[in-house]
């Protein structure tokens, strides 16, 4: 038997795009499994003080998505909101600079926090619950993103046949592979 060159190549490639996939699909389970431990307030840092600076700042290539910002005294870090829809009209109009909040956090890049929840006065304007759900929309969008990375990549380059492997686990067979090679 002689072994085809352009198989040993092919078994590289696929090895290279397999661990591409997993460096996209890595952090994002490893960043849903650590929000899930920690799915409660009482576990996260807070800060109270006085709103000194309130605004809208630019993210994204190209600057342009605006994510909502607050400043407190005594603290050189901006809070930051992120939300999907970078609606933000609501935080507006309850939050005014001089007015006192508590805004809780985790640590994000430099002197930006990413606030998780805000209250004023006693009263809730940013929920905690909301944060998990852009949370959660950004993971299962990467996951989704990784997992047909991952599926292309073993059907071009390893020889999977998705209607094979689901036509077997409708009989009780073990089919993975077309009859190609």
């Amino acid at each position: 038997m002689i072994d085809n060159p352009n198989r040993s190549k092919s078994g590289k490639t696929l090895i290279v795009l397999l661990i591409v996939t997993l460096v996209v699909v890595g952090p994002a389970l490893l960043g849903a499994l650590h929000d899930g431990q920690r799915n409660t307030l009482s576990k996260e840092r807070s800060r109270t003080g006085v709103i000194t600076d309130i605004g809208l700042m630019q993210t994204g290539r190209k600057n342009i998505y605006h994510d909502f910002y607050l400043v407190l005294d005594r603290s050189p870090s901006r809070y930051v909101v992120e939300r999907n829809d970078h609606g933000y009209s609501d935080l507006f109009s309850a939050l005014n600079i001089g007015d006192s909040v508590r805004v809780f956090y985790r640590d994000g890049p430099e002197n930006q926090q990413t606030a998780i929840q805000i209250e004023l006065k006693h009263k809730t304007v940013y929920f905690f619950s909301e944060y998990q759900k852009t949370q959660s929309s950004i993971t299962g969008f990467v996951l989704i993103i990784g997992i047909f990375l991952g599926l292309a990549v073993l059907i071009f380059y390893g020889g999977f046949n998705p209607v094979t492997f689901l036509w077997g686990v409708v009989d009780g067979q073990k089919k993975f592979r077309s009859n190609r090679h």
